[in-house]
């Protein structure tokens, strides 16, 4: 695998991918795909959504994917194909989301992520993400804790006039 054939780039919805996507997220899971075939589908599709897929020789082995709400974003998912992980993919994926929210003014992003995914954990916390609470009992099969974590985007430096609110 050359690292020059991976490209990174936003998913568009006429690549009607949810297949991929699915197939993808199945073996990348530990617990198999957290959605079904036709949630895939009907995520993917939402025109409300941004997604970012990593790409191998034009074959889909990754994504990352959330919503923009006015200054936040909460990411959806983020999957790895299985021959992919611990080569930067995952690294990739989330810089072109984070950059792309920066882009548009975003400011915070958050996430779930299981308590006993201390990779994801940790993957997490070296991309800027921090614990700030836990949700009892969010996932199912098995049940689990899920753990939120934050990250705070950098915002635009304002100058120096419009700061000083003095007379």
């Amino acid at each position: 695998m050359k690292k020059d054939n991976i490209s990174i780039r936003r998913y568009r919805q006429a690549d009607h991918q949810s297949e991929d996507f699915y197939s993808l997220a199945e073996t990348a899971f530990t617990y198999g795909s957290p959605w079904s075939k036709e949630q895939y589908e009907q995520t993917i599709s939402r025109s409300d959504l941004v997604f970012f897929i990593a790409e191998y020789d034009h074959e889909l082995i990754g994504y990352i994917g959330g919503k923009l709400l006015v200054d936040e974003v909460e990411i959806y998912s983020i999957a790895v194909a299985a021959p992919f992980q611990n080569k930067k993919v995952a690294s990739k994926l989330i810089t072109a989301f984070k950059t792309y929210c920066t882009m548009n003014e975003m400011s915070t992003i958050f996430l779930e992520v299981r308590e006993s995914n201390e990779t994801a954990r940790y993957f997490y916390q070296s991309h800027a993400f921090s614990e700030i609470a836990r949700r009892k009992r969010y996932y199912t099969y098995p049940i689990e804790d899920a753990i939120i974590m934050k990250c705070s985007l950098g915002k635009k430096e304002e100058d120096d006039e419009q700061a000083n609110f003095s007379d």
